[in-house]
């Protein structure tokens, strides 16, 4: 029985299958269909709503992995602002309500993008990952080549 190619899109979604390259057959899908999943994706036809986690002192990395799934046709959510790269003070109050404010972030994504540079994982990256295994969202991270290494803003 042949599928439409919506649930299909659905199904390579799942398997995390869309928004890369395609130059091989993936678990069974035909890599044309997979292509023409990720032109449908890229044109806005279906979107990914990812929410970035990690530490704030990889304000760079944020900001690529940002442009990078944003112009592979996602919709991205970040953090409100980078305290620690940019030296900003905040009460321990002000932490639990970005806390609080990034776990409803991650309720309403499809998935999470860990910016984990050199597979660093702070306290409250490894709650927000627990807490997004927990809801059954994707996990992807920076570290196992989520952006390929040459790809750059210009």
């Amino acid at each position: 029985m042949k599928i439409s190619l919506e649930v299909e899109i659905v199904q390579l979604q799942e398997k995390k299958l869309v928004g890369i390259p395609v130059n091989s057959s993936f678990a069974g899908h035909d890599p044309r269909r997979v292509e023409i999943a990720n032109r449908i994706l890229r044109r806005g036809m279906i979107m990914r709503v990812i929410t970035l986690c990690g530490s704030t002192k990889f304000k760079d990395q944020f900001e690529q992995a940002n442009a990078f799934l944003t112009l592979q046709g996602n919709i991205v959510i970040s953090v409100a602002f980078f305290e620690q790269s940019e030296g900003f003070e905040i009460t321990k109050e002000q932490a639990e309500l970005l806390g609080n404010l990034h776990f409803r972030k991650i309720d309403i994504s499809d998935e999470i993008f860990v910016i984990d540079v050199g597979g660093y994982i702070g306290n409250s990256t490894k709650k927000e990952i627990k807490y997004a295994e927990e809801k059954g969202k994707a996990i992807r991270y920076y570290s196992n080549g989520g952006i390929p290494s040459n790809w750059a803003l210009r």
